[in-house]
């Protein structure tokens, strides 16, 4: 796990999708939804919504990062809803 202060912890997808240049958008459980950042790597998420366990942290300069369990990186990503 990356970052500071923990804002989501192991909370499970309820849904995920990719706009045309692959970065995500995620759905949890709880209702919140997060999007990746233009300028990260993109994700390569392949398995249903549930199998992911999302942590979000607090990062550098008021942004947040997104991980999951069998995904070495963590994706900057911001709040929508």
């Amino acid at each position: 796990m990356m970052g500071g202060k923990v804002i989501v912890n192991q909370v499970s997808a309820a849904s995920y999708s990719f706009d045309g240049e692959r970065r995500i958008t995620v759905t949890l459980a709880n209702g919140q939804v997060w999007r990746q950042q233009d300028d990260d790597s993109l994700a390569r998420w392949n398995k249903p919504a549930t199998h992911y366990l999302v942590t979000i942290t607090q990062g550098a300069m008021g942004s947040y990062n997104l991980s999951v369990p069998d995904d070495a990186g963590f994706y900057k990503v911001r709040r929508v809803r």
